[in-house]
């Protein structure tokens, strides 16, 4: 799963005057005090009139500083009690950037949580979205491999975002969280409510987002890349699979790959499922031969593009299926993408 989200310049709903405004010497001293983390210095620049949701805005020395507000640049440098300073003195706190970017979101992409709770404390949305449409929770979660802080994603929830949220993709967090094998986040989104087997606009469930960087590396890589990947994914694999999701044929993945067997712990929720589910469930199996008598698979081996044609015979099958008289639960079960489709 890609980056869903950039950054961007600040361009601050509400304060249309001060876009494109070069910035004066008063400004320019407020954004130096942000950056320097020097309180005295900032109150002095409010103490003798500064708009402190003027961004830097520099024309004879263009930089990405550019459009940055004084709030984003305390967040970004961890300066609290920057920050807190000048929430208190009138900083945009539901101000968006050229991402569509809150203060709120790019706190939560750092895992700041005592920032996420200063903002969220303030007024800031919780639920509000960026142009892709992830949530502060998706946003967080898609950044929890590298600041590891599960802390912002309880904030969050306990202050009412929505744990289902998805984005234009139809990733909900769990998707997210579940594809970057962070087990704190997806325990908590779980407790919270998150559906175990949403799917996503092309049909995939968190456990298959879960494994998508494992089948990514089959074909491409020597076995022990991907046993490594699947190592990082076992604990998030084993959480989804406590909770009873749809496994996808995972026993069957397994089967075909037994460098990945090697490295599953005896006694484990894996080494249990696997045990339980050779053969694979009747479920399971009729799901199989449904989707065979529906087109999702083909035996002929002489295609020249394999992937292309799997996959708009995929697309096919899925829309025959989506014609049946029969019940949505059952048209999203049989659609769902498995990681073993034969």
């Amino acid at each position: 799963m890609g980056n869903a989200h950039t950054s961007g310049s600040d361009q601050r709903v509400g304060h249309r005057s001060s876009v494109g405004t070069p910035m004066t010497s008063l400004v320019r001293q407020m954004h130096l005090a942000v950056m320097r983390n020097d309180l005295q210095a900032l109150l002095a620049a409010i103490q003798a009139g500064v708009d402190v949701n003027h961004p830097w805005d520099n024309p004879d020395q263009p930089s990405v500083k550019d459009g940055v507000t004084a709030l984003s640049e305390a967040i970004s440098l961890n300066h609290i009690p920057i920050a807190k300073c000048l929430i208190d003195n009138g900083a945009a706190i539901n101000s968006v950037n050229a991402a569509g970017w809150t203060p709120l979101m790019k706190a939560s992409y750092h895992g700041r949580s005592a920032l996420v709770s200063l903002l969220i404390e303030a007024g800031s949305d919780v639920n509000a979205r960026d142009k892709l449409g992830n949530s502060c929770l998706h946003i967080c979660a898609q950044n929890g491999h590298v600041h590891g802080d599960a802390q912002c994603v309880r904030i969050l929830i306990q202050s009412g975002a929505n744990p289902n949220a998805r984005n234009l993709h139809g990733f909900t967090v769990l998707h997210v969280a579940s594809a970057w094998a962070s087990r704190p986040m997806v325990s908590l989104l779980l407790a919270a409510g998150a559906e175990l087997d949403s799917d996503d606009k092309d049909h995939c469930t968190p456990l298959f987002h879960c494994m998508r960087s494992v089948l990514e590396l089959r074909q491409q890589h020597p076995t022990s890349v991907m046993t490594e990947a699947f190592r990082r994914q076992k604990n998030v694999l084993s959480l989804l699979l406590e909770k009873e999701c749809d496994s996808l044929g995972l026993a069957s993945f397994l089967a075909l790959h037994p460098q990945l067997l090697a490295a599953i712990d005896a006694g484990s929720a894996l080494d249990v499922h696997y045990q339980n589910n050779r053969p694979e469930s009747l479920l399971h199996v009729c799901r199989m031969f449904l989707r065979n008598r529906l087109g999702f698979t083909n035996a002929s081996s002489n295609l020249q593009n394999i992937r292309e044609s799997t996959e708009f015979r995929y697309i096919l099958s899925a829309q025959k299926v989506k014609s049946l008289a029969i019940p949505d639960s059952l048209k999203t079960y049989l659609c769902r993408r498995l990681l073993v489709d034969r």
